[in-house]
């Protein structure tokens, strides 16, 4: 039993247990958190079994971005394993629910590159060649953007916190803003060393600019070679058809 331990594990234990979710960001987690609980009351249940979770992401699922609904999963189950000691990754049907949601480029033929493929291209791709187009990468698969979406991305809608990448873009397809966090590290990475190998003087505020080599020019990238990009993600991953990938 807790109770029985002494005093001093006790409060290691709890200390600990604050730790689980960034320090930086635990606003957002208290936010998401509170939003589930009280989605569950509003349902007449304080029940946490899978069925509730999936449920809930069903619901979210109809307004939010795949890459969003991945976020919110991720600070739930932190959330849940600090309040509960309920480890949501144990529920599988949920699991894979919210990958099947997150599951990356997507073509007008339905053809999809896997979580697997995309970490492949984004930790192997030399970035003497790749590097803006694993920036694009990042940012469809993290945002669900589109061609036209990305194409208007400024420097000022991209924010570093030191934890994350959060962005920010005023408008968007469905005339509403659109926000999401960049979380993984690699992809913060990805987008740290691509902002690092803009140029300073750049003539543009546009994020996305041509990189030839290990430079970038102050030309923005325009909608065509946008929507060209998951081409030469399949064509690194020698895909043999390569007509269907298409962006979004």
């Amino acid at each position: 039993m807790a109770s029985d331990l002494p005093e001093t594990i006790l409060k290691k234990s709890e200390t600990a247990v604050k730790a689980l979710g960034p320090e930086k960001s635990s606003k957002r987690y208290d936010e998401t958190y509170n939003r589930f609980i009280d989605w569950r009351k509003q349902q007449g249940t304080e029940s946490f079994v899978e069925e509730v979770f999936l449920a809930y992401f069903e619901d979210k699922s109809q307004h939010y971005a795949p890459s969003t609904l991945w976020s919110i999963y991720s600070m739930l189950k932190s959330k849940m394993i600090a309040n509960h000691n309920i480890d949501i990754s144990r529920y599988s049907r949920l699991l894979t629910f919210v990958k099947t949601k997150n599951v990356g480029f997507q073509s007008k033929q339905t053809s999809v590159f896997t979580p697997e493929e995309i970490k492949k291209f984004l930790l192997e791709a030399p970035d003497s060649e790749f590097l803006v187009i694993k920036a694009v990468t990042v940012f469809g698969i993290s945002g669900g953007c589109r061609g036209e979406e990305i194409c208007n991305v400024m420097l000022g809608h991209v924010k570093d916190t030191g934890s994350e990448i959060v962005v920010r873009i005023p408008e968007s397809k469905t005339y509403t803003a659109k926000l999401f966090p960049i979380l993984s590290k690699t992809s913060v990475e990805i987008i740290r060393r691509y902002t690092a190998l803009r140029p300073p003087n750049s003539p543009t505020d546009r994020f996305f600019i041509l990189q030839r080599g290990n430079r970038c020019f102050g030309q923005p990238i325009g909608k065509n070679t946008i929507a060209q990009i998951p081409r030469k993600v399949a064509a690194f991953l020698n895909y043999c058809v390569l007509k269907n990938y298409l962006i979004f």
